[in-house]
């Protein structure tokens, strides 16, 4: 074979693998950049997350501890039935204010939830754990079934969360917020919102009159609500800890 064609071979061959090479690197090169711009993505997801959270930390906590005092006391301190045994008027309070701490609740989770849902939870340890104390309480209400106190079906839930959430316009944004209590009560009123607290209101009356009401559920909520509150506010700095369980 004549040397110009070997050299012509050798030549072609280098080009050849010179070729593969720069498509091995542009490859690796490709993946690369999609690594770095997903890990920016995900950094971008912490961030966004971190900012939600931060956001609706304080809301959320004050509604559990609300909540948590609430159930302490029905199952501790017989709330319920202390306040059926006076005048009308407290019952009605009664009644009303434990469905408000339930409804507030929910609706402090359905807006944090509709919020994180364009963003995502993001990797964060911090957010995976936020997000199992609160489908912990979601389950806790779930639990039990149909004949179980206090018992609201997940879907349940989310539309008492719904219809809890307001717009209100501030100097920099709107914002979501839960309505207040007075608000609350005037929309009892209203066939339609109220038809979503006949099931509770009448577990709330029949927890209130007998004796035999299953305490053991209503501990059982309040410890899952009360792991929550721990969670959001681990040294009490925002809330004394002394504060946490006392009849309300």
């Amino acid at each position: 074979m004549k040397s110009e064609v070997i050299v012509a071979l050798i030549a072609g061959l280098v080009a050849v693998i010179g070729a593969l090479i720069t498509i091995l690197g542009q490859v690796r090169i490709t993946k690369l950049a999609h690594g770095l711009t997903r890990m920016r993505q995900l950094e971008s997801e912490d961030a966004n997350i971190s900012k939600i959270t931060a956001m609706y930390n304080d809301p959320l906590l004050s509604s559990a501890l609300d909540l948590q005092r609430r159930l302490f006391s029905i199952s501790e301190h017989g709330f319920l039935r202390q306040k059926f045994q006076d005048r009308q008027v407290d019952k009605e309070h009664a009644i009303r204010s434990t469905l408000y701490r339930i409804a507030e609740y929910l609706g402090w989770c359905e807006i944090l939830r509709s919020e994180i849902q364009f963003v995502g939870w993001g990797k964060k340890e911090r957010n995976r754990i936020l997000r199992q104390k609160l489908e912990g309480v979601t389950q806790a209400f779930i639990h039990g079934g149909h004949n179980i106190p206090l018992y609201i079906p997940r879907t349940v839930q989310r539309a008492i969360g719904e219809i809890m959430i307001t717009i209100r316009q501030y100097p920099d944004a709107e914002r979501s917020q839960c309505i207040g209590y007075a608000q609350f009560i005037k929309q009892l009123k209203n066939p339609e919102f109220a038809i979503w607290f006949e099931n509770l209101n009448n577990d709330i009356e029949k927890i209130a009159t007998k004796d035999d009401s299953d305490k053991s559920r209503l501990m059982s909520l309040q410890k899952t609500v009360m792991s929550l509150i721990e969670f959001l506010d681990p040294d009490g700095i925002r809330w004394p800890k002394e504060q946490w369980i006392y009849p309300v």
